[in-house]
Order: C-alpha cells, then sequence, then structure tokens
C-alpha cells in the first residue's frame, strides 16, 4: 500500500512539474507572409532598459512604446521579406517567462500588421503594440536579433 502511494505522488508530482514548464514560441511564416504590410529597421533610444521577469499572477510593467525615442533607419523592401519571415519562423522566440526587458533597446525590426498593431523585436524584447504605442502583449524575448539585422538590413 505504500508503495502504490508513493508511486501516485511521485507520478503526481512529475505531472505537475512538467505541466509548468512553458514552451518556446515561433513566429509562423505563413501569418508573417499573409499579415504584415511593412518592416523597418529602427534604434530605439533606451539607453538604461530594465531587465524583467513577467509571470502570469504579476502585473504587466511595460510601458508603452515610446514614438519620441525612434530613430527611422531603413525600410525593407517587399522582395527582401520571404528571407526575413523565413528566419524569424525558423528561430525561436524565448517564452514570456524568461528574462527580459521592459522595453526595447537598439537596432530594433518594427513588423507592421495589416490590422495597424505592430511587433517591436530587439535583443531580450519582442511586444506587440496598437497604433497609438499601446501595450496589446508581450510576445517573448529574443537573443542575437542583431545577426538577423545584419543579414536583411
Amino acid at each position: 500500500m505504500r508503495r502504490i502511494i508513493l508511486s501516485i505522488s511521485t507520478l503526481s508530482l512529475l505531472l505537475i512539474l512538467t505541466a509548468c514548464t512553458p514552451s518556446h514560441l515561433y513566429y509562423c511564416y505563413d501569418e508573417l507572409s499573409q499579415r504584415v504590410v511593412s518592416v523597418e529597421l529602427i534604434y530605439y533610444d533606451n539607453p538604461h532598459p530594465n531587465r524583467v521577469r513577467l509571470h502570469w499572477y504579476l502585473p504587466n510593467r511595460h510601458p508603452n512604446f515610446d514614438f519620441n525615442r525612434v530613430v527611422h533607419m531603413q525600410y525593407l523592401d517587399q522582395a527582401g521579406f520571404s528571407d526575413l519571415f523565413r528566419d524569424l519562423s525558423n528561430d525561436w522566440i524565448m517564452n514570456r517567462l524568461s528574462p527580459q526587458r521592459n522595453a526595447p533597446s537598439g537596432r530594433s525590426i518594427v513588423l507592421q500588421w495589416d490590422d495597424g498593431s505592430f511587433d517591436v523585436i530587439s535583443d531580450y524584447h519582442i511586444g506587440r503594440f496598437h497604433p497609438d504605442g499601446r501595450r496589446v502583449r508581450i510576445v517573448g524575448c529574443k537573443w542575437r536579433i542583431q545577426g538577423i539585422i545584419d543579414r536583411h538590413f
């Protein structure tokens, strides 16, 4: 009897621990190619980005997008969309529970969606915003985005 109770307890603990492990996120190539209307390289002036960790039980402490901090650098031609989308969809995004910055910083990619919202992808931060800059949600974070930027811009 003791062995059965111990086995059930162990299995329950394993199930709980593995079920709470967040999965990695990916951009969907088909969604990107059908819904993104423009891609832009920007410089987001955020000299001291704060590192934060999001949890499902904590309020969202990420600020809205500040258009006054943006320096527009370059738009990507439509001919280059496919290669960029392939790179973004083949490479995983760290989930929302990974340590990340509270706002973009430095060179960043802006994906403009057909509904007017936009994603900003920078090192350790990916966020989706309304057209007026209010945050829709945190998508996750991405490490080493500068290599993708160097290949496509």
